[in-house]
C-alpha cells in the first residue's frame, strides 16, 4: 500500500513538473483557446494542459510495469492494463488534434465510439451484470454488454468534456471521482483498479494549481477526453468486483454530476430543435456564474456536490440488497435541488468574472502573455 501512494506522488510531482513545459509547447504550437461570447475567460490562454495530466498518470503505471512486470498487482490484468494504456493513448491524440484543429463534435463522437468498442471487445473491458436497485441483477447478454459498455465510455467521456467550463472544475471532479472509485476499491479488494485511481488522484492534483482560477491552462480536450475515458474504464474495473446488486450503481452516482449535466444538456437542446452538439451557456456551472457566484465559489459548491455523491457511492459500495437504492434516491435528489436552485434561462447570458467589469462591456481578447517563445500571437492568429 506504501507503494501506492508512493506512486501517486510521483504522479503528482511529474503533472506539476510537466504542466509548465506543456504550457510553453501549446503557446508555441497555437493551442490556444481564444474568448468568445460563449466562453468566460477573456483572455487567451493556452490548452492541451491534459498532455501533462496523462503523463503524470503513464509515467508511474507503465515505470512500475517496466521494472516489475511480475509485481502482484499486475497479475491477470496485463490485458486490462494494455486497454488502458493503449486507450488513453488514443483519446489524446484525439484530443490534441482536436485542440489543434477544432473538429466537429460528430467527428470526435464517431472515433471515441470507434475507441470505446476496441477497449470493450471480447475480453476487455465491460459491464456484465446491470444492477436492480431493489436487488439482484441481470446478466447481460454479450452483445448488449458490448454496447452498454461502449456507451458508458463514450457517454462519461462527453460529460466530463462538456462539464469543463470554468477554472478548475473538471479537473476538481476527476479527483474526487477518482478518489471516491479508490475507497469502493480498496473496499472491494480490487488492487489493480485501486492502484490507477490513485495514480490519477495524484496526477489531476499535480495539475490542478495551474488550473485553478485564474487558469494559467486549460485541460483542452487533450485533457477532458482523456480523463473521462480514465475515469469510465476504472468504474468499469470497479464493479468487476462488485457485489452483484451494486454494479455499476456506485459509478453512477459518484458520477452523477457530470452525467446528470450532460443528460439535461442533451434533453434541453432536443427539446428546443437543436442539435445536440450545439453548444451553449446553460450548463450548472454557466448558472451558478449567472445567479452571481464568482468562478471559485460555483467551484467550492459544485466540488462540495460531487464530494457528496461521492460519499453515497461508498455508502451503496458497502450496501446489500434493497438498501442500494437509497443511497441512489438521495444522489438523484441532490442533484435535482442543485438543478433548481440555479435553474435560469435568460435569453442571452453576460461573461461573469470574480471582478468588478461592466457585464455591457464587449468581451475583448487580451494579447497573449509575453512568455517563453516570441511566436505565439503568430500562432494563435493560425487558429
Amino acid at each position: 500500500m506504501t507503494l501506492f501512494f508512493l506512486l501517486a506522488a510521483l504522479a503528482a510531482v511529474v503533472a506539476f513538473l510537466a504542466t509548465p513545459l506543456v504550457r510553453r509547447l501549446s503557446l508555441r504550437m497555437g493551442w490556444v483557446d481564444l474568448p468568445n461570447a460563449r466562453k468566460i475567460h477573456r483572455d487567451i490562454i493556452p490548452r492541451a494542459g491534459g498532455i501533462a495530466v496523462y503523463l503524470g498518470f503513464m509515467v508511474p503505471l507503465v515505470g512500475l510495469w517496466l521494472v516489475r512486470p511480475d509485481h502482484a498487482v499486475f497479475a491477470g490484468h496485463a490485458r486490462q492494463l494494455a486497454l488502458l494504456v493503449g486507450g488513453a493513448t488514443a483519446m489524446l491524440a484525439l484530443g490534441v488534434y482536436d485542440d489543434a484543429r477544432e473538429t466537429r463534435a460528430w467527428q470526435k463522437a464517431a472515433v471515441q465510439l470507434l475507441i470505446a468498442v476496441v477497449v470493450t471487445a471480447p475480453g476487455g473491458l465491460r459491464a456484465e451484470l446491470l444492477s436492480n436497485p431493489l436487488g439482484g441483477s441481470l446478466v447481460l447478454p454479450e452483445g448488449v454488454s458490448w454496447v452498454v459498455s461502449a456507451v458508458w465510455i463514450v457517454g462519461v467521456v462527453n460529460a466530463l468534456n462538456l462539464l469543463d467550463g470554468i477554472d478548475g472544475l473538471a479537473a476538481g471532479v476527476t479527483i474526487s471521482v477518482a478518489a471516491t472509485l479508490s475507497v469502493t476499491s480498496f473496499l472491494l479488494g480490487s488492487w489493480f483498479t485501486l492502484l490507477v485511481c490513485l495514480l490519477l488522484v495524484g496526477a489531476a492534483l499535480g495539475f490542478l494549481p495551474f488550473n485553478a482560477h485564474p487558469a494559467r491552462i486549460f485541460l483542452g480536450d487533450a485533457g477532458s477526453l482523456t480523463l473521462g475515458f480514465l475515469l469510465a474504464c476504472i468504474s468499469l474495473l470497479s464493479s468487476l468486483k462488485a457485489a452483484t446488486a451494486t454494479v455499476l450503481v456506485f459509478p453512477l452516482i459518484a458520477l452523477g454530476l457530470p452525467l446528470y449535466d450532460t443528460a439535461s444538456s442533451f434533453v434541453r437542446r432536443v427539446a428546443r430543435g437543436q442539435s445536440p452538439f450545439k453548444p451553449d451557456r446553460e450548463h450548472i456551472h454557466h448558472r451558478l456564474l449567472h445567479l452571481g457566484l464568482s468562478q471559485v465559489r460555483a467551484v467550492r459548491l459544485l466540488y462540495g456536490v460531487s464530494a457528496l455523491l461521492g460519499l453515497l457511492a461508498i455508502w451503496s459500495a458497502v450496501l446489500q440488497g434493497g438498501w442500494v437504492a437509497l443511497p441512489a434516491l438521495l444522489a438523484a435528489g441532490l442533484v435535482l435541488v442543485l438543478n433548481r436552485f440555479s435553474r435560469v434561462t435568460p435569453p442571452d447570458l453576460p461573461t461573469p468574472t470574480d471582478g468588478p467589469t461592466d457585464p455591457a462591456a464587449p468581451v475583448q481578447a487580451t494579447a497573449a502573455p509575453p512568455v517563453e517563445s516570441p511566436r505565439p500571437a503568430r500562432a494563435a492568429a493560425r487558429i
